[in-house]
């Protein structure tokens, strides 16, 4: 009897003892996210509001299903008590009839993910609300004028003030700086502050770590006037919900009615809605860029998208959309500073976050993500080979891999020097390689023997050579496997007209 009794109570102090430290969890829980208040709140009743919130019998219980959603990995704001099934918007929005321009810090970045895919997961999250609103908005390379600031932070972080000048200022809401559980926040009109935990795994096109994208979408919603939704299905539930393709993806219904109540229909059910005034600069830049006779360069920047400089140095920023190639009108034309622009020939390491900028026998580093703002360096050329300083274009052979070497190609007198770059020393290939070798041309067309621009658009097969020619465009399609080739479909050339569709 005795030892038996000793079993019972033992057993019952260790319940007792799980059932405190899910009390405990279930309590902090609270105070995070419903300002509960342990002395003068009622748990069972403070347990009722996550039941709603999740979509679970509101019986003020303790189960596995609750806990499961006190442990999940979620969004950092607090959730609203409301008690009504459907979106919470909130009292404050943004001015309507005005391209909504961000900025998105390049501090922190996940290594995950590169620059170029974090700034392209960002663009399209930002966008599935313009499915849905009268909001449009576009992404801008310098803090002036911008009205929201994206950043990844640590536990302590910064938070700017974009309407004076984007001073910083100590965010009194710190990041748990953990894998999982509170992935981001942000802040409600008109802050136009979104903070992305830089201790996550972030990821795209996968079902490892943490999505992007979603969680973006997300924030954004909180940045444009929503509050949680206790709709389980919203974009706007306190939760993440896992990965969903791009393909996918669209914006549910209850998340589409809030950014209605704030800022209207989207007009004439497009994607992207535009001011009368971003639609005339857009006209004006496509027409602008349709007349020009010469271009300078060509490249895909940093942030995916592809550029083009004029031979007067005006830079333009081209949007693929439905298979036809625009004008960025979120994007006010800019020039390069006179070091880059009166380079012979520009090449883009993604790696490296740099240009590697040619001029005479001379190579430079130009670093930065503002266009108009890069500081230039001279790179060591430890090996010349047959380089002999007359490069007329250059693009990637190979991209750099573990060893943060790029391989390029670099076009002199007609054929082509393979040349390295790994950190700031540049070699080069004491052979040279015949262009043809290369470039396959159509069937009785003479190959170039002049080029002003080249880059490489695309990733593994999906890879293209745009090569500009006086106001001409060839695009070549990859076909060697040990050593890349590209051949050149016969309906090229193309004018640079028919390419944007002018």
């Amino acid at each position: 009897m005795l030892i038996l009794f000793v079993l019972l109570s033992a057993s019952y102090f260790q319940v007792e003892a799980f059932e405190s430290s899910d009390e405990k969890s279930v309590e902090k829980f609270l105070s995070n996210f419903y300002d509960y208040n342990e002395k003068s709140d009622k748990l069972s009743d403070a347990v009722k509001n996550i039941q709603k919130m999740a979509g679970l019998p509101t019986d003020g219980k303790i189960t596995k299903e609750l806990l499961a959603h006190v442990e999940k990995s979620r969004c950092g704001g607090k959730d609203s008590k409301k008690k009504s099934k459907r979106y919470n918007a909130a009292q404050s929005k943004w001015d309507k009839g005005q391209t909504y321009r961000f900025y998105i810090h390049d501090e922190r970045h996940p290594t995950t993910m590169s620059l170029g895919e974090i700034q392209r997961a960002l663009i399209i999250a930002l966008n599935y609300w313009s499915t849905a609103a009268d909001i449009y908005f576009g992404k801008v390379s310098s803090k002036q004028g911008s009205m929201f600031s994206l950043s990844f932070a640590d536990a302590e972080h910064k938070m700017y003030d974009v309407h004076n000048n984007f001073a910083e200022s100590r965010d009194p809401y710190p990041l748990d700086n953990v894998p999982g559980n509170v992935l981001a926040h942000a802040f409600f009109p008109k802050s136009g502050n979104l903070h992305f935990d830089s201790a996550e795994e972030w990821t795209e096109g996968k079902d490892d770590g943490i999505n992007l994208r979603v969680v973006a979408a997300h924030e954004m919603g909180h940045a444009i006037g929503l509050y949680h939704s206790n709709d389980p299905k919203a974009l706007m539930a306190p939760w993440y919900g896992g990965y969903i393709s791009e393909s996918d993806f669209r914006l549910p219904d209850d998340d589409s009615q809030g950014a209605i109540s704030l800022y209207g229909n989207t007009k004439n059910g497009k994607r992207f809605v535009r001011s009368d005034r971003a639609k005339r600069e857009q006209s004006s830049n496509q027409k602008e860029l349709c007349n020009t006779t010469n271009i300078n360069s060509a490249f895909q920047f940093a942030d995916g998208h592809v550029y083009v400089v004029t031979g007067n140095n005006k830079v333009f920023r081209i949007l693929l959309k439905n298979h036809s190639l625009i004008v960025d009108p979120a994007f006010k034309t800019i020039q390069l500073s006179n070091q880059i622009f009166d380079s012979d020939a520009l090449l883009y390491d993604y790696s490296g976050r740099r240009f590697v900028v040619f001029k005479g026998n001379k190579i430079f580093s130009a670093n930065g993500l503002e266009l108009e703002n890069m500081a230039l360096s001279e790179l060591n050329i430890t090996r010349f080979g047959a380089f002999q300083g007359r490069v007329n274009a250059a693009f990637v052979r190979d991209k750099a891999g573990k060893s943060n070497t790029l391989k390029f190609w670099a076009l002199q007198d007609g054929e082509l020097i393979a040349g390295r770059v790994k950190g700031n020393q540049v070699k080069f290939s004491r052979r040279t390689t015949k262009l043809s070798e290369i470039l396959k041309m159509p069937t009785g067309t003479k190959t170039l023997s002049n080029i002003d621009g080249a880059f490489v658009l695309g990733k593994k097969d999906n890879k293209r050579l745009i090569l500009f020619v006086g106001n001409s465009v060839y695009v070549g399609n990859p076909n060697g496997r040990k050593l890349v080739k590209y051949s050149i479909p016969a309906q090229y050339p193309k004018t640079f007209k028919q390419i944007i569709h002018c």
